[in-house]
């Protein structure tokens, strides 16, 4: 399977920063979880979180791609 940012993007630039910045709340908050309520609360926060992180960066890749996004957005 392709890498998720050629998924994303068909000119090939990274993923943009914003789905960084995504991914390092859901790793917080995915530790937080499980030092407040277990190992089954890795399998809550990743299946909701991590579907959720990845259907933006798709939308987001969308948009780029159809040129939609706000031109002053600064997230290029």
């Amino acid at each position: 399977m392709a890498p998720l940012w050629k998924l994303c993007y068909k000119s090939g630039m990274p993923a943009p920063f914003s789905t960084f910045v995504g991914s390092m709340i859901l790793c917080f908050v995915g530790v937080l979880a499980y030092h407040w309520f277990g190992p089954i609360s890795l399998f809550v926060v990743g299946g909701i979180g991590l579907p959720a992180l990845y259907a933006l960066t798709f939308y987001w890749g969308d948009l780029k791609a159809r040129k939609v996004f706000n031109p002053t957005d600064k997230d290029r």
